[in-house]
């Protein structure tokens, strides 16, 4: 069961991004006082349509999934430990595609 947990949460954490986060950003982009390659990254998000980021989520979410049942399957709770670092990889590469 505890191999739910993790695809149940990142899915209700990234409906709440795709409703209410990334219209905000749209919004309030200019008006955020961050270093300038993390502006650049924010820039890049904002610019994308809302098909384009649901479609990064979706992808984001089937990565989860299988994590998740290879996991399940193979009872190798060790798949957990780099899952995070995979996520935040794929972002940073979609970021730097959308940028350059």
């Amino acid at each position: 069961m505890e191999y739910l947990i993790f695809p149940i949460l990142f899915m209700l954490h990234d409906f709440e991004e795709i409703i209410w986060g990334h219209p905000w950003l749209k919004r309030n982009v200019s008006s955020l006082q961050v270093p300038k390659f993390i502006k650049r990254m924010l820039v890049a998000v904002a610019n994308l349509s809302s098909k384009q980021f649901t479609l990064i989520v979706l992808e984001e979410f089937i990565c989860c999934i299988l994590i998740s049942l290879c996991a399940f399957w193979g009872r190798g709770k060790w798949l957990f430990l780099g899952n995070d670092w995979v996520y935040l990889a794929l972002y940073y590469a979609c970021c730097a595609v959308h940028i350059y």
